[in-house]
């Protein structure tokens, strides 16, 4: 019953598209020529961070077919709100200068920016934002990292943790199995089958899924996508090929 707030995304495309259309005009780079691409194109890179987070709360397993029509559907909206928004900041101050060399020279509306969206790998936006990295899955569920004088740091997903207390199911034990299973929860038994079809982590999602989920966000990408496609050590340079 948990539904996306495409209205509120709407919203937030709005102020995004004009927050980095005047960092287009703030932004001062040490070669000329560089300065000048970046202001007769205007180029613009929205992306987003925590799609697996969404695709958890929203109970929808990462690769299953209401996942990439989800997210076909949201990059839409990004685009086209980004699009309208941009076309107005045409009107209002000028349209980007290389638009007569454009498929938009000659039309009524013209965009301010020649490309509105892209989809990096936002580490640090993540971090930042204590979500998942752009549109990938979650990497591990729970993981230990080694750290100065021996120390072993502990990581686990929040919401993993708040799915398993639901079900009152939720242990120290029962995390360090899925460290042990490299962080992820697929096959252990005291983990209810549910939680494990929207929990899958990058390494329990074929190949085939990852390329799924990046040609949906394309669709709608005008410019670059970062997506990493997971293969385990056992694949062959026939899978690599196919990939």
């Amino acid at each position: 019953n948990k539904k996306f707030n495409f209205d509120r995304l709407k919203k937030v495309m709005q102020v995004a598209t004009r927050l980095m259309d005047n960092v287009v005009d703030a932004s001062w780079f040490p070669v000329e020529e560089v300065t000048k691409s970046v202001k007769n194109h205007r180029r613009l890179g929205i992306g987003c961070v925590g799609w697996a987070e969404t695709l958890a709360l929203m109970e929808i397993p990462y690769d299953s077919k209401e996942a990439y029509e989800l997210a076909e559907k949201i990059t839409q909206t990004m685009y086209e709100s980004a699009f309208e928004t941009s076309c107005e900041l045409g009107a209002e101050k000028g349209p980007f200068p290389y638009v007569g060399d454009s498929i938009w020279a000659g039309k009524k509306k013209q965009p301010r920016n020649v490309a509105l969206l892209t989809f990096p790998p936002s580490s640090s936006n993540a971090v930042i934002c204590e979500t998942s990295f752009g549109i990938e899955p979650y990497f591990a569920l729970a993981y230990e990292q080694n750290v100065l004088g021996g120390m072993r740091l502990r990581t686990v997903i929040p919401l993993f943790v708040q799915k398993l207390k639901e079900r009152s199911i939720y242990s120290e034990e029962l995390i360090q199995k899925v460290i042990d299973n490299h962080g992820s929860c697929q096959g252990i038994e005291e983990i209810p089958q549910d939680i494990q079809k929207i929990f899958k982590v990058a390494h329990d999602i074929d190949w085939k899924s990852h390329i799924q989920m990046q040609a949906a966000f394309q669709k709608w990408t005008d410019n670059a996508i970062t997506k990493t496609i997971n293969l385990p050590s056992s694949a062959s340079p026939k899978d690599i090929e196919e990939a």
